[in-house]
């Protein structure tokens, strides 16, 4: 793989695999999940994954609103 969209192109070869072939599966639900995250900064992927976690984030990276 050589670029993001080779990743997202990857991504949604597996996730066409596990819809034919285990349609029961929740990974194609990760999977397009984790094909959004691609093109997120990294304060998106942690609004997206933990809403809650945001506030700690900014403490952490020192760019709360609060200092």
């Amino acid at each position: 793989m050589n670029s993001r969209e080779d990743v997202i192109k990857a991504l949604d070869m597996a996730c066409n695999y596990f819809k034919q072939n285990e349609p029961s599966s929740p990974v194609p639900l990760l999977l397009q999940r984790a094909k959004r995250l691609v093109s997120m900064d990294f304060m998106d992927i942690i609004r997206d994954l933990t809403p809650a976690g945001v506030t700690q984030a900014e403490d952490i990276g020192g760019t709360s609103s609060q200092n």
